[in-house]
């Protein structure tokens, strides 16, 4: 069982939002739970990464304030679920 506390990538956008994550596998199932709050309207798409860290302020490469996809895979990796 794996557990993560979650926070916005970028808080400008996404304001207070928290929640957490739970990935468990028990034989062949796997199994993710995740439970957010304080997220603004609308969609928000959730991803599993195949790096080691989440980005930071400090990878925004091209200091326009937000982390883009590109630069978020940069240091998360690429997605894989």
């Amino acid at each position: 069982v794996y557990r993560a506390t979650l926070a916005p990538a970028n808080p400008t956008i996404d304001g207070d939002a928290t929640g957490t994550i739970t990935v468990s596998r028990l034989g062949d199932d796997f199994r993710v739970e995740m439970d957010a709050s304080r997220l603004p309207s609308g969609m928000h798409a959730q991803h599993i990464h195949s790096g080691t860290r989440c980005a930071t302020p400090a990878d925004d490469t091209n200091g326009d304030g937000i982390i883009d996809a590109v630069e978020g895979e940069a240091v998360s990796g690429s997605p894989i679920l």
